[in-house]
């Protein structure tokens, strides 16, 4: 995925979802209370199992919505945890100096006149509390992930089942994106605040990165982008048949949207789908804004398509002239779309699909132009 080889990713993740599900089935064959006395800590190996089954699981589908590929064997399997175990985050803190070898070894030869009475050093407790806080928040970010796949698997399997003509009849899906929505939102309220700050942190640069040498700070903040990322993945999932339906339908009025349709809407499911276009759009800026990045990482691939994805709904909207679009920039849309366009350029000699992304863009504005 570094690589910009997707296929070769996805040929890992299939093998490696095989095996876990070959796993699965021994298990499955064996008598699970001799199993499991067997076992060296049953739940540290039931954690890592279910860990396991949840990494290979959402690494398969998270390449086969982009890709028409098979699933592998583990996809048909009802697995018995609906989330992974946390992990345990209660330690018990060592009380003499030679129980602190696991925590900071290289402490314990330069101790300060600053060290614990009862023999601990400072920097110590300061290595493991944030040892702890790490995980703690690795779990967080990790059990969201598990969440939002759920989530976002129920939208795909909700709204990308048939072909998107099937949106032009928009009234049945009001009520299922509204749940979608709020279950969404839901998540996100609940999310600790070091996870849930990324949008609104003012110190952050116009390229989504903020420099700190704090490496506790640097992880909350590496998987608050992360978490911001995939919430704005779901959400232009969730919104995708409402701006469809805008480009193909004029949004002055109830009336005017429903010329033609089987399925009138009312003024008040009007007023909602304008709501949850405007939420599309502001969906869409997001992501222009946060995934245009020249930082090689596990998911640079998937932030390219979805600033292709963007792009294309800006795009469709401003040649439909169904919508009016707000805070485009002074300079037209192709000076809205420049740092997308300088990402894709960036990135475009490693990756042909890439390549031609960025060239289909280029044609499109200047037609539009």
């Amino acid at each position: 995925m570094y690589t910009f080889r997707p296929l070769s990713a996805w040929n890992h993740f299939y093998q490696a979802s095989t095996f876990y599900r070959l796993r699965l089935r021994l298990i499955d064959g064996l008598d699970k209370s001799v199993y499991e006395a067997e076992q060296p800590g049953a739940s540290v190996t039931q954690r890592l199992e279910q860990s396991l089954y949840w990494s290979c699981f959402k690494s398969e589908v998270e390449i086969r919505v982009e890709l028409p590929l098979p699933q592998s064997a583990i996809a048909e399997y009802e697995y018995p945890a609906l989330f992974p175990t946390p992990p345990t985050l209660s330690e018990e803190y060592p009380r003499r100096r030679d129980q602190t070898s696991d925590w900071d070894n290289s402490e314990n030869t330069n101790q300060s006149p600053h060290d614990d009475p009862s023999g601990l050093p400072e920097r110590g407790v300061y290595n493991h509390v944030s040892k702890l806080f790490n995980e703690e928040q690795s779990w967080y970010y990790y059990l969201t992930e598990v969440a939002l796949r759920r989530i976002g698997n129920r939208v795909l399997n909700a709204f990308y089942r048939e072909a998107p003509s099937t949106w032009s009849n928009i009234k049945p899906l009001i009520p299922i994106a509204l749940e979608f929505e709020s279950q969404i939102n839901a998540w996100f309220a609940n999310l600790p605040p070091a996870m849930q700050s990324y949008e609104s942190d003012p110190t952050l640069s116009n390229t989504g990165q903020r420099y700190t040498t704090d490496i506790q700070d640097s992880i909350s903040r590496e998987l608050s982008w992360a978490l911001s990322n995939r919430f704005l993945e779901i959400r232009l999932w969730l919104y995708q048949p409402f701006l469809f339906f805008a480009v193909h339908h004029p949004m002055s009025t109830a009336s005017t949207a429903t010329d033609n349709l089987t399925s009138p809407l009312t003024n008040d499911e009007f007023g909602i789908v304008q709501g949850l276009v405007e939420s599309g759009l502001d969906c869409s800026n997001k992501i222009l804004q946060a995934r245009c990045l020249r930082h090689r990482h596990h998911g640079i691939w998937f932030d390219l398509r979805a600033l292709v994805t963007a792009s294309l709904i800006f795009i469709a909207l401003a040649r439909s002239g169904n919508v009016s679009l707000p805070n485009i920039h002074p300079g037209g849309l192709r000076s809205h779309l420049s740092r997308t366009l300088e990402a894709l350029t960036y990135w475009e000699d490693e990756a042909p699909d890439i390549k031609k992304a960025r060239g289909t863009l280029d044609n499109l504005l200047r037609d539009l132009s």
